[in-house]
């Protein structure tokens, strides 16, 4: 997620009306920087916030402000952590061990 003031703020109100997702895969948040961003970073309490939200209904992480703000921040956060998952070496597949 944007670590952006208005990304994080919007993210709460969210929170603050009730919405709800499905159960992400992964728990929890990773704030980001997006490059470029001239919005000063949320304040703490407000990372803090929405954090302990997250910590309390984990579906709360999967929640996306569809404003054309916040969608402009988000779309490269997704296109760069794709960029750099694909960068990485494919994992030889496990092999149990017979018996």
């Amino acid at each position: 997620m944007c670590d952006c003031r208005r990304c994080v703020r919007h993210a709460l109100q969210l929170v603050d009306v009730g919405l709800t997702s499905r159960q992400p895969l992964k728990p929890g948040l990773r704030y980001v920087r997006v490059p470029g961003v001239t919005l000063p970073a949320a304040a703490k309490d407000n990372i803090e916030r929405l954090a302990a939200k997250v910590i309390e209904l984990p579906a709360v992480a999967l929640l996306a402000c569809g404003c054309r703000l916040c969608v402009l921040h988000r779309n490269p956060l997704k296109a760069w952590m794709q960029a750099v998952e694909a960068d990485r070496p494919a994992q030889p597949p496990a092999i149990a061990p017979h018996c």
